[in-house]
């Protein structure tokens, strides 16, 4: 083995031999949560839909959640939801009121962390409609 070859050999055992830590920050839900920024669009009825939107970003690997709701005498009743994730695009939730009579929605996006005593929610108008 030529002296190069020595060298080189000892250098990478050498190197091979460092013992070393690979970091990976993680956010902790919480952490995650305070970050996240939350968005509702406008309520509005479209012919016999129910329709409102939303978006989300920097909320981490938790899951958001957007729904149509409707007021009824014991609080609002969610009609129709979806679960969002981080992307930022706006996204719609839709619900077929046809036949239901006259009632009050609004759009809801709210993401089941609590942050502090505080859970992450945002609300849109009210509308009261006939369908």
């Amino acid at each position: 083995m030529t002296i190069r070859k020595r060298a080189l050999t000892a250098l990478l055992s050498a190197v091979a031999a460092i013992p070393f830590t690979l970091t990976v920050p993680l956010t902790s839900p919480a952490q995650a949560a305070v970050d996240c920024g939350l968005y509702v669009g406008t309520t509005e009825l479209d012919d016999v839909f129910i329709k409102g939107s939303g978006a989300r970003i920097g909320c981490g690997p938790q899951t958001s959640y957007l729904a149509v709701q409707r007021e009824n005498p014991a609080g609002w009743q969610t009609m129709a939801e979806i679960p969002l994730h981080d992307g930022g695009l706006e996204v719609p939730v839709t619900y077929l009121c046809k036949g239901t009579g006259t009632h009050t929605y609004r759009t809801i996006h709210y993401l089941p962390i609590w942050v502090g005593q505080d859970p992450l929610v945002e609300v849109s108008n009210e509308i009261t409609v006939d369908c």
